[in-house]
């Protein structure tokens, strides 16, 4: 992707053998649904929230309790990048098929972050979004953390952070549980 704002229409480069000989050319790529917007967009969106910080998720999932009573914790490490003045936002962070925040489907999270700051750590309490079976066997994207990012330069959109195996066996462990389907 490119960032610096020259980006113009997505270009397809066609070499082809004719029956008088090669032939080349380039064609403007279709695009009915703004696919290379959203993918160019969320390119740069990640490398410039990577020149601010990096936020990571845990390996495991913080809990406290048993059962149907059993609360969780998604810890995020904030680690600013320590280089220049640039900002971020965080809006929310949004709940996913599989989880949200105890009490509504988002976490009503917001935060200001400058590459500058001191590390930090975003404690974001969890729940069952739903506790039906089906939720938890069909998952493919609930283990997975948007954060609603604007930085300082102009890129804004979802930040998607991915779970490691142990998170994710966590989570669908701490699912069944906290939903009694175990």
């Amino acid at each position: 992707v490119r960032c610096d704002g020259a980006a113009g229409p997505a270009l397809i480069g066609l070499e082809v053998q004719t029956p008088t000989g090669p032939a080349s050319g380039t064609i403007e790529a279709d695009d009915p649904y703004d696919t290379l917007a959203r993918l160019q967009n969320t390119g740069c969106l990640a490398r410039s929230v990577d020149r601010i910080a990096t936020f990571s998720l845990p390996d495991r999932l913080r809990t406290e309790g048993a059962g149907e009573a059993q609360r969780a914790w998604i810890d995020i490490a904030v680690r600013p990048t320590g280089e220049g003045d640039d900002s971020l936002s965080i809006a929310q962070v949004l709940g996913t098929t599989l989880l949200s925040a105890e009490g509504a489907l988002n976490w009503a999270f917001t935060a200001e972050i400058t590459a500058s700051d001191p590390p930090t750590t975003i404690e974001l309490p969890v729940r069952p979004a739903r506790c039906d079976q089906h939720a938890g066997a069909e998952d493919k994207r609930g283990t997975i953390i948007p954060l609603e990012i604007t930085t300082s330069d102009g890129w804004s959109g979802l930040y998607e952070l991915r779970s490691g195996q142990q998170l994710k066996d966590d989570l669908f462990a701490y699912f069944t549980e906290r939903c009694g389907l175990g």
